[in-house]
């Protein structure tokens, strides 16, 4: 992590890095960095969010709810079943 709290992840969302997110993402361990926020509160997810077109959308499947599925599945079950909720919560809202 830089000063600012940013992960990898978080620089290669905020440069719009398609690329070197999907690589990235391609370990399943990785997956964990995105619900990281850094010293701003932002995570991969918000920074993304703020964007007309979604890397994360585009990289794990059209809609919100298979991105979410995609990766709270590659978690391990003790963190799946919180992180599910909290994320299932968020996209109703």
């Amino acid at each position: 992590m830089l000063q600012r709290g940013d992960t990898s992840l978080h620089i290669a969302t905020r440069a719009r890095n398609r690329r070197m997110l999907e690589l990235l993402l391609k370990s399943p361990q990785n997956s964990r960095y995105l619900y990281i926020s850094n010293n701003a509160g932002e995570t991969v997810y918000t920074l993304d969010a703020g964007h007309a077109k979604s890397l994360l959308a585009h990289i794990f499947g059209s809609s919100k709810s298979s991105t979410v599925l995609s990766i709270v599945s590659s978690l391990p079950p003790s963190l799946s079943l919180s992180l599910s909720l909290s994320l299932s919560l968020s996209l109703s809202l």
